[in-house]
């Protein structure tokens, strides 16, 4: 995997698949978003009742006709039963949600897959067994060098790394956000683009951590944290996205000596 400190341009990476153009988290936005230049897709993953971890993201199955429903509080076949495309347009009509392991089948070998451990439930028993049926689908389709594990919780990021040290782990954050010496296993750091600063970034890439930010959804902001060293960037339109990182590249590097190869501290010359 070859996402560095020094990795320029930064990652294009699909959040929630295309989640501009079609329902987010569901097949369609996933199956647009390969398509796409990109290097990543970024997803959700909670766990059901029944023990099957499924593809979503919201606290409540509200937007999915579910009311204010949890996900946790509902079996596999109840949630397959609602229609997670409808709220988006009549066009989108008739998906289903998603299971990590239909996920991982389908686009596992298509892209790397960013995979976000969405902490919904105050148990701790039923947070630790989604972690742990999460590593079980990742080693038994032997995606180990295909993925990253996101959370913004650490201490179970730490118990997921204990439980598999072999996979990349990634820490989400919003403002403020900081390194976290105490994990040195962390992988690299995910930022709310908000938390970006010169001085943080400088701290990150000193200590050998690749970051990426997210939601970058327009122009003014994507040029700020590629001008920062950002090593990834999630959006929801991947098409954009990939189309103003080569634009803004070439610019960046026309201003820079003729350049577009950067190690995440500011441009170099060739």
């Amino acid at each position: 995997m070859d996402f560095t400190t020094a990795t320029w341009p930064p990652w294009c990476i699909a959040h929630r698949g295309n989640s501009a153009d079609f329902p987010e988290n569901s097949f369609s936005a996933f199956d647009s978003a390969v398509q796409a230049p990109i290097r990543a897709m970024e997803t959700d993953i909670q766990l059901s009742r029944d023990d099957v971890p499924m593809i979503y993201h919201n606290r409540s199955l509200r937007m999915v006709g579910g009311g204010l429903r949890k996900l946790a509080n509902q079996n596999q076949q109840t949630l397959r039963s609602l229609d997670i495309g409808a709220w988006f347009g009549t066009q989108h009509q008739g998906q289903l949600m998603p299971s990590l392991e239909e996920l991982l089948l389908r686009y596992g070998k298509q892209t790397y897959l960013l995979l976000e451990i969405k902490v919904r439930e105050s148990k701790q028993a039923r947070l630790d067994k989604l972690v742990d049926l999460l590593l079980y689908h990742i080693e038994a389709l032997q995606l180990d060098d295909r993925v990253m594990i996101l959370c913004f919780d650490l201490k179970l990021l730490s118990y997921s790394y204990g439980r598999n040290p072999r996979l990349r782990y990634v820490w989400n954050q919003k403002s403020p956000a900081r390194l976290a010496p105490e994990a040195p296993w962390l992988f690299a750091y995910s930022l709310q683009h908000q938390a970006l600063n010169p001085s943080l970034v400088a701290t990150l890439h000193g200590a050998g951590k690749p970051i990426m930010t997210f939601t970058v959804n327009d122009n003014r902001t994507l040029a700020r944290v590629m001008k920062l060293g950002v090593n990834g960037v999630m959006a929801n339109d991947p098409f954009w996205l990939a189309h103003q990182i080569t634009e803004l590249d070439i610019d960046q590097g026309r201003r820079n000596n003729g350049s577009s190869n950067c190690t995440g501290h500011g441009f170099l010359p060739n």
